[in-house]
């Protein structure tokens, strides 16, 4: 009877086994990637974005126009060094999808004609690759001779 017990046992021990593994693998995954930014200083916000994965996974390359709007801006005084305090909201619009992104930065005038900062971003929403997608990471941009460019690196999170 003992022997009877120990193989039930046994059983309902791998298939729970098999069922946490599969749960596992439904689970979402992280993926690093890198977002670049270029565009012309006019007051516009607009340029062309660049998506590269940094790692292997489902999210795949992109590129194509992007288009943000300021949502709040400010300037403050930091150990003697005046800071542009700047939130934005900017729409990509890339072959694979859309998506939606809020950055903070803080930038500053580094001389010379040259503007650096650093700073935040947000996954908000996106379609298509982009769709059900989370996360965010950091963010630096510069400014100079009326172009600016900007890279945001971080995590993303797929369902």
């Amino acid at each position: 009877m003992k022997g009877k017990y120990i193989v039930l046992l046994t059983v309902a021990a791998g298939f729970m086994l098999l069922t946490s593994v599969a749960t596992a693998h439904q689970s979402a995954t992280k993926q690093r990637v890198a977002i670049t930014v270029k565009g012309v200083s006019d007051g516009s916000l607009s340029g062309k974005f660049v998506f590269v994965p940094l790692e292997a996974g489902v999210l795949k390359s992109d590129s194509g126009p992007e288009q943000g709007v300021v949502a709040k801006q400010r300037s403050v005084m930091r150990d003697g060094q005046s800071v542009n305090v700047a939130t934005w909201v900017t729409t990509a619009k890339g072959k694979h999808g859309t998506f939606v992104i809020r950055a903070r930065i803080d930038g500053v005038d580094a001389g010379t004609g040259f503007r650096v900062g650093t700073g935040a971003w947000t996954f908000v929403r996106g379609t298509g690759q982009y769709d059900g997608v989370t996360g965010g990471g950091r963010l630096a941009n510069g400014e100079r001779a009326s172009v600016w460019s900007e890279r945001r690196e971080g995590f993303l999170t797929l369902p």
